[in-house]
């Protein structure tokens, strides 16, 4: 934000609130009654017009003709007023902008972290689960603990894709499924050199609720 010189007319203006058609004369009026003083190169027609939303002052538009034979009208300054007004509505528009990105960022950092702590909540589970098997002898009751272990680790593997993704509205169901069964072939030790697996999947995306 550029703060206008102390006494100027642009100061004037601000401070006011008010659109300000100064030509010479009226400019050496105002600064005859103390009110404010030309900057720089005297102009011979000065027209500022105050950037305002509501009661708040944003800026200044202001235009100057050094030239003796053009004088603005008050249809020119009606134009400039309504350039004033667009120029407000874009600065507000800016502004609601950032805001939305600021807002939006926090979101989605927010929920990252939540991806990230239930993928660290469901992976506990599911080593406590293979935890447990370790103390069974029954062989079907290890492959039923087994199978509870990949089912969570799978949910697991959904939120991590989540929390590693750019987009958290979806996750590529081609790497996560790459990355299943290669977690699924080691859980069961199964090695490349008993078997190959050949993965043929397209690059889709699916939401979170029907990657569940």
């Amino acid at each position: 934000t550029v703060i206008p010189a102390k006494d100027s007319f642009s100061k004037y203006v601000m401070d006011t609130g008010t659109s300000l058609h100064a030509p010479r004369e009226v400019r050496e009026e105002l600064e005859r009654r103390g009110l404010a003083k030309m900057m720089g190169t005297p102009a011979e027609d000065w027209v500022g017009v105050p950037l305002k939303d509501k009661d708040t002052i944003l800026g200044l538009l202001a235009v100057y003709s050094y030239s003796t034979a053009q004088h603005y009208t008050s249809d020119d300054i009606e134009v400039i007023e309504f350039v004033a007004k667009e120029v407000v509505k874009s600065i507000k528009q800016h502004r609601l902008n950032d805001e939305i990105r600021k807002n939006l960022k926090t979101k989605e950092s927010l929920l990252q972290e939540i991806h990230h702590r239930v993928k660290n909540n469901l992976q506990i589970i599911s080593s406590l689960l293979k935890l447990q098997s370790s103390y069974l002898e029954d062989p079907s009751i290890k492959d039923v603990f087994k199978q509870s272990e990949n089912r969570v680790k799978s949910m697991a593997l959904i939120h991590q894709k989540l929390y590693e993704s750019e987009d958290l509205s979806n996750i590529s169901i081609q790497r996560y499924i790459l990355d299943l069964s290669s977690h699924l072939m080691a859980s069961y030790h199964i090695y490349p050199n008993k078997i190959t697996l050949d993965c043929q999947v397209e690059e889709l995306r699916f939401s979170l609720k029907y990657a569940v």
